[in-house]
């Protein structure tokens, strides 16, 4: 039982004092802009977006039904961005299967469930040209949605304790990556290239069909052509969770479970790269016509007076207190799951392969799909060619590109204006993430 003093401080004349971890909790609504941009303000303490709002369109003559909204929203998607870097995307019709929203008074309420993937926002010690903001992208709505708000709870310390609770930790967020298959009716749907479309540390997967949760019959994942889990109809009743009738959750451990963001929840996730060749077959009772994907993966918020996404495409993740974890490293040739070593390794510190520790972590940026120059196809660092669906990086100054994993480890080493291009030697400046393809929302199989 927890102790009267643990929660209030009692002084030398007995005067009871609340403790710091005594804070005010309210909400507030905030509203998005024309742009469909909502900017959190600075004087907040602490900030939980919890709800979505759709202020409906209150016209007799429109048909306005749950499903018209779902089928419209599947485009659309909810993003934070830190000082216009984006930190992670949730496509909406994720977050609608994982929780059925609400109407009330014409309102629609989606539940947005950050403390799944990032938790609460801290705006205490933030730098002072930092600014967050929560933006919609590809609205397809305006013909039932007149405007949006953001419901959020929000906690706010006292001026003069504010300053203790500047948190410099780490933070684990879990980010969603995504691909529809579309295709006539069938049977079985073989998603391949999961590895190129999605590197990196992966937790599990949300499969969405119609029904899935009584029509799929087997579950097989292969790794470089092993098969690498094989779940029958028993196992998909029994290991995988589900969500509704229409989705379920595949993880690669069953002991952890989606909502849990702490370290040690991905204990037993895959490191996929790209050299890997990494296939989901999926079979089912009755023919479907689509399958949703939905990516789980695993990155880390640096947090020192600003905020500075670590990415783990190619990262191992070691623990201050207990030592170093690999969770489902991968090394060239071979894959262990979940293996666990000591080491003395910290959260924020990176290796790249087996290259070395990193100096300094590289500010946040964003990916992007963008077909590459084919007269420019080769990275200078390892003279190898980008390959479609291979992630590089693009020098402004020049134009070169570099194999994403081979230009962070050449900038990794480097701090300030020693940051240069390999070809030109100009200060790097672009740390967006390019994909060699044309954006995979959704896939047409033949």
């Amino acid at each position: 039982m927890m102790q009267l003093n643990n929660i209030i401080n009692i002084d030398a004349s007995n005067n009871y004092l609340f403790d710091s971890r005594n804070t005010a909790v309210n909400f507030i609504t905030l509203p998005f802009d024309n742009n469909f941009v909502s900017v959190i303000p600075r004087y907040l303490h602490i900030c939980n977006p919890e709800y979505l709002v759709f202020n409906l369109i209150n016209n007799a003559n429109n048909d306005i039904t749950m499903g018209t909204i779902q089928n419209l929203l599947a485009s659309m998607s909810l993003s934070l961005e830190i000082s216009n870097n984006e930190i992670i995307n949730l496509p909406l019709s994720l977050l609608w299967s994982l929780n059925s929203p609400k109407i009330i008074n014409n309102k629609l309420y989606l539940f947005i469930q950050y403390n799944i993937f990032f938790g609460d926002i801290s705006l205490t010690g933030l730098n002072a040209h930092s600014n967050i903001t929560i933006k919609i992208s590809n609205n397809s709505l305006q013909n039932y949605v007149s405007s949006y708000n953001l419901h959020c709870k929000i906690k706010m310390y006292s001026d003069n304790i504010r300053s203790q609770y500047i948190d410099m930790s780490d933070n684990p967020i879990q980010t969603i990556n995504y691909i529809n298959y579309r295709s006539n009716p069938r049977l079985e749907y073989q998603c391949n290239s999961i590895n190129e479309l999605f590197p990196g540390i992966i937790k599990g997967i949300f499969i969405e069909s119609a029904n899935i949760a009584n029509e799929l019959t087997e579950l097989q994942f292969y790794i470089d052509s092993n098969l690498n889990r094989v779940y029958d109809e028993f196992l998909i009743k029994t290991s995988t969770t589900k969500i509704n009738d229409n989705l379920i959750y595949f993880p690669f451990n069953p002991e952890n479970s989606y909502n849990d963001r702490h370290f040690n929840s991905f204990n037993g996730s895959l490191h996929l790269s790209h050299d890997q060749n990494c296939v989901l077959n999926l079979s089912f009772n009755t023919p479907t016509n689509l399958v949703k994907i939905y990516v789980l993966k695993a990155d880390v918020l640096k947090r020192s007076n600003y905020y500075t996404r670590i990415p783990t495409s190619s990262h191992n993740h070691g623990n201050s207190g207990s030592g170093h974890t690999s969770y489902g490293h991968t090394s060239y040739g071979h894959t262990s799951y979940g293996h666990t070593s000591y080491g003395h390794t910290s959260y924020g510190h990176t290796s790249y392969g087996h290259t070395g520790v990193v100096n300094e972590a590289l500010p946040v940026c964003q990916t992007i799909y963008h077909p590459i120059d084919p007269e420019r196809n080769t990275c200078s660092i390892l003279h190898e060619q980008i390959i479609f669906l291979q992630t590089y990086m693009m020098c402004t100054a020049c134009n070169s590109n570099f194999n994403e994993n081979a230009l962070k480890q050449w900038l990794q080493h480097r701090t300030g204006t020693r940051r240069t291009c390999p070809t030109c030697r100009e200060v790097w400046t672009n740390y967006n993430i390019y994909i060699n393809a044309e954006s995979p929302s959704e896939l047409i199989l033949d």
